[in-house]
């Protein structure tokens, strides 16, 4: 599983992000929050997912599997340049 930080051109927000198997990055909070009715404050940031440890990593491999078998529309996706 690839994860990175990602900062939207033009925004200053940041996002935790996986790479898909499409090579399209997916926003996991936004993904969390749209299957859970809220964000993770294990995806805050890299370091908070870090520190999640197995069960941060487990969740984020359910959410990214979930979203690339179901195309969930609606959510953050952007493409490495």
């Amino acid at each position: 599983m690839k994860l990175c930080t990602v900062s939207p051109l033009g925004q200053s927000r940041k996002f935790l992000g996986v790479a898909l198997i499409d090579g399209s990055i997916l926003d996991l909070n936004s993904a969390h929050e749209s299957l859970f009715g809220e964000p993770s404050p294990l995806f805050a940031t890299m370091i908070d997912w870090i520190e999640g440890g197995t069960s941060a990593f487990n969740l984020a491999q359910s959410i990214r599997d979930q979203v690339e078998t179901n195309r969930i529309e609606g959510l953050l996706f952007c493409r490495i340049l």
